[in-house]
């Protein structure tokens, strides 16, 4: 027993010496960060560590083979944690010793605690999504999401997650936390949003686009394509601070009108896009631009405040895993064409046979 206790911290060591030599070697490569190198040797190891636990001949090696698991993720110069993932939900049976002092709660806390009941309720969605990504075991699941501390505040993490093993009832995953600091979250912010109004500027609009459309389960959704009407003639006539008024009480409506988990963007000069997830019928679409037109109704600009701003919309509808972004977003054009063409200050839903 002695024996066995001396090799499994020898083993252990060198697990801890290796990983950190590997973390240290990819660190100082030319564009790669502290998190990529955590990523990238976690990747590696426990790629080749499902091997060897597949070729395990005993229980005993097995179950050494999975605390070397553990030993691994201890002493990451991050957070992270073993979860195992049922039919029932989702269960923490690890988490590390740094990842619990960033949260300053103890390990029966946050393991007894369900995973979502920690997460900010605005982030919820984008830890699910990230999740889905992982159990398709085609990457790396990652998103940015903030975690409930034991203060009554919350720390915000980049957290990436992908599949150590699989059996028929479940699925181990092991997740990375790396914290992000204020000034990070400020440069982040700047990069994924329009400086002008606050939404998504055009790439960050279009990549969570895509994300939303790649997941699997035929849910449909759809996509508003809005342009504010005689834009350049407001530029024109009354000058362009009025036509930056227009567009940012646009992007003040949107964002009052739809819901967190929607994508609101600012794609162009005067162009909108919002992807909507869940709205399955055209009556639902009805519904949802009738109160965004009475909204937009009651918007002017001008010195007096006496000129409305009006909008154009084209609608097209889908559902994820079956149809590309470039498609809807061409459909939405089809529609948002048609609407101008038709008098402008309208909408128009996309059908294959015909534009209403």
């Amino acid at each position: 027993m002695a024996r066995e206790k001396k090799d499994g911290r020898r083993i252990n060591y060198y697990l801890n010496r290796q990983i950190f030599e590997q973390l240290e070697r990819y660190a100082e490569e030319k564009g790669q960060s502290m998190t990529t190198a955590i990523e990238r040797i976690l990747s590696e190891y426990f790629a080749e560590h499902s091997i060897r636990l597949d070729n395990s001949e005993n229980v005993l090696q097995r179950a050494a083979a999975v605390s070397s698991e553990e030993v691994i993720l201890e002493n990451l110069p991050c957070g992270a944690g073993i979860y195992e993932v049922t039919d029932k939900g989702i269960r923490a049976t690890y988490l590390n010793k740094r990842y619990r002092s960033y949260l300053q709660r103890s390990i029966g806390d946050l393991s007894e605690a369900p995973v979502f009941e920690v997460v900010h309720a605005d982030d919820v969605d984008k830890l699910k999504a990230a999740i889905q990504t992982a159990l398709k075991n085609e990457g790396e699941g990652s998103c940015d999401i903030r975690i409930a501390d034991g203060a009554d505040d919350y720390i915000t993490f980049h957290v990436m997650g992908k599949i150590i093993r699989q059996s028929s009832t479940t699925t181990t995953i092991y997740v990375t936390y790396t914290p992000i600091s204020e000034s990070e979250l400020l440069l982040i912010k700047r990069a994924e949003t329009d400086g002008m109004t606050g939404i998504y500027n055009k790439i960050t609009t279009e990549e969570l686009i895509k994300h939303h459309l790649s997941n699997e389960g035929n849910a449909p959704c759809i996509l508003l394509m809005l342009d504010v009407d005689n834009l350049k003639a407001i530029n024109d006539t009354m000058g362009h601070p009025q036509g930056d008024r227009a567009i940012c009480a646009i992007a003040d409506v949107l964002r009052a009108q739809f819901r967190k988990t929607d994508v609101i963007g600012r794609v162009g000069g005067d162009e909108f896009l919002a992807f909507l997830p869940g709205v399955d019928t055209p009556e639902k679409v009805n519904e949802i631009l009738s109160k965004l037109y009475s909204c937009i109704s009651d918007l002017s600009i001008g010195e007096n405040n006496d000129i409305s701003i009006q909008v154009s919309t084209g609608v097209a509808m889908g559902k994820t895993g079956e149809i590309s972004f470039e498609e809807l977003y061409s459909n939405a054009d089809s529609a948002l064409y048609y609407a101008k063409r038709s008098g402008k200050k309208q909408y128009c839903i996309y059908s294959k046979n015909d534009l209403r």
